[in-house]
């Protein structure tokens, strides 16, 4: 009996040392605030590193296209490289005129406009006969024509000609080139208007006609000679 009694005391006892002692609460709670503390931590660490990636990703778009344009109109928002194209902008807002012309007075928002609406002018007036010219070096040309100048000579024959493009033409004749090839038949000429008359050969166009009769020639010299025919006269300004 005695036995029985001691072999169940060490059976509870080997029982209650294999059983784990139970957390304590307190225990518990303190290990759950931990773990959530550290897993709090991360996310908003992981938050931070986040809103530190787009931060960066949104100035790395926004940096290069600042530094393109940096001047922005404060009207509409429109962006320019240079700041004197945002000036010619804002003129578009503000109505400014500030590039009158000096002949009519009317006024442009841009030099570049100024420029072209004088061709239209024609500011150079020619004061032996009147004759107007949209730029200063079309009217030294015209010039020569009144004064007899003569500035361009011929090296070969010592010919003096009023343009540089008419010894260009000159030249040929000592040389001998013929650059205005005829593409239907391969011959070459001196001169751009000998190669338009030669091509109504093969075209048939006749545009100059008789207005006595209505005879049409390929060449105005054929025309003055036919003009003859009806006057009896010498030659017919047509």
């Amino acid at each position: 009996m005695v036995l029985t009694e001691h072999l169940v005391g060490n059976q509870e006892t080997t029982s209650s040392l294999d059983q784990e002692e139970p957390a304590s609460p307190l225990l518990k709670e303190e290990h759950q605030d931990i773990c959530i503390s550290q897993k709090e931590g991360q996310f908003t660490l992981k938050q931070a590193s986040l809103s530190e990636d787009k931060e960066d990703s949104f100035d790395s778009r926004k940096r290069p296209f600042s530094c393109k344009k940096p001047f922005s109109c404060e009207t509409c928002g429109k962006c320019f490289s240079q700041k004197s194209n945002l000036t010619k902008h804002m003129r578009t807002h503000t109505g400014e005129k500030p590039f009158p012309c000096e002949i009519c007075g009317k006024r442009f928002s841009q030099s570049s406009n100024l420029t072209l609406h004088m061709r239209s002018e024609k500011p150079f007036p020619c004061k032996t006969c009147g004759k107007r010219f949209s730029q200063r070096k079309y009217l030294t040309k015209h010039m020569r024509t009144h004064t007899g100048e003569k500035p361009f000579p011929c090296e070969t024959c010592g010919k003096c000609f009023s343009r540089s493009d008419h010894l260009a033409v000159h030249m040929r004749t000592h040389t001998g080139e013929k650059p205005f090839p005829c593409e239907t038949c391969g011959k070459c000429f001196s001169y751009s208007g000998v190669l338009t008359c030669h091509m109504r050969t093969h075209t048939g166009e006749k545009p100059y006609s008789c207005k006595k009769c209505g005879k049409c020639f390929s060449q105005n010299s054929s025309l003055v000679q036919h003009i003859r025919t009806h006057t009896g006269i010498g030659l017919f300004h047509v």
